[in-house]
């Protein structure tokens, strides 16, 4: 016999046949897998059980008559369990749990890497961008004081040319004068954009025109004009072409003009070899 879920209370009715003398026969029972012992009931053919945990029982009762008994008769009957009552719910129940708790700590312990991880890369990102504060302020100090310097050197050949009564020595102070200039205006740019790769020509070349012009100005009236377009090099492009361009001006200021008083010089972008330089064409 099997019972359902959920069924913990069980009746069960017993007797024995004597024709003689019924009321002299007594009874025991006992329930096996809940207790071993006989339970004496006198003469009770109704076993009461409550309580019962899901399982298999097997019944067994037998009659006595004045101090002898009988065989036993038994029989079995089970209770089923609820689903989640059952082994197989259970141990997947276990598993579940355990999967779960091994997932928990390995999230756990992946959040603990990550942590750790992003502190290190915050500690090294400080480190790293400390010293590139330190030597961007270097590169900078580097910078000023070259650009200082090269001013100095070039006003200090401005007082020598100015007291040569050698126009030879004048000519060649003053050349190298604009050469200085050229180089000192790329270090004054580089010292204000910070950069070593994105350096805008176009403000070179307008320092340098204004660097020549203020030397051969005064000799005769030569007009600039310029038509200039942005570009961007990098340092070790920047100053070569600085001082190509400043000899390219220079000989026009002091050679292309000399039957003449005044005259133009005009600048205008031409591109080779995606790079765009400036040119120059005299009127």
């Amino acid at each position: 016999i099997t019972l359902p879920p959920g069924v913990h209370n069980v009746e069960i009715n017993y007797t024995a046949i004597d024709f003689s003398k019924p009321d002299a026969i007594q009874f025991s029972y006992r329930l096996a897998a809940r207790s071993d012992e006989w339970q004496s009931v006198d003469k009770q053919r109704t076993a009461y059980f409550s309580t019962l945990s899901p399982g298999t029982y097997t019944f067994e009762v037998r009659a006595s008559k004045y101090g002898t008994s009988s065989n036993i008769a038994s029989f079995n009957f089970s209770v089923d369990p609820f689903f989640y009552q059952t082994w197989w719910f259970r141990t997947g129940l276990f598993i579940l749990i355990f999967l779960a708790g091994y997932i928990v700590k390995q999230l756990h312990e992946k959040s603990k890497e990550e942590e750790k991880l992003k502190t290190l890369v915050e500690e090294r990102t400080q480190v790293l961008q400390n010293t590139l504060t330190e030597k961007d302020a270097l590169i900078n100090e580097v910078y000023h004081r070259v650009k200082n310097n090269l001013a100095i050197i070039s006003a200090f050949m401005e007082l020598q040319s100015s007291s040569s009564d050698n126009e030879e020595t004048k000519v060649a102070l003053s050349d190298n004068q604009s050469r200085i200039k050229s180089i000192a205006s790329i270090h004054d740019l580089l010292y204000q954009v910070n950069s070593f790769s994105e350096l805008d020509f176009k403000k070179v070349m307008e320092k340098i025109l204004i660097n020549i012009s203020e030397i051969y100005s005064s000799e005769k009236e030569i007009v600039l004009q310029t038509h200039l377009e942005t570009v961007i090099l990098n340092v070790n492009q920047a100053i070569p072409l600085a001082l190509i361009a400043n000899e390219i001006i220079s000989n026009s200021y002091k050679h292309a003009f000399k039957d003449r008083n005044s005259g133009t010089i005009s600048i205008s972008p031409v591109s080779y070899t995606h790079l765009t330089l400036p040119t120059k064409r005299i009127v």
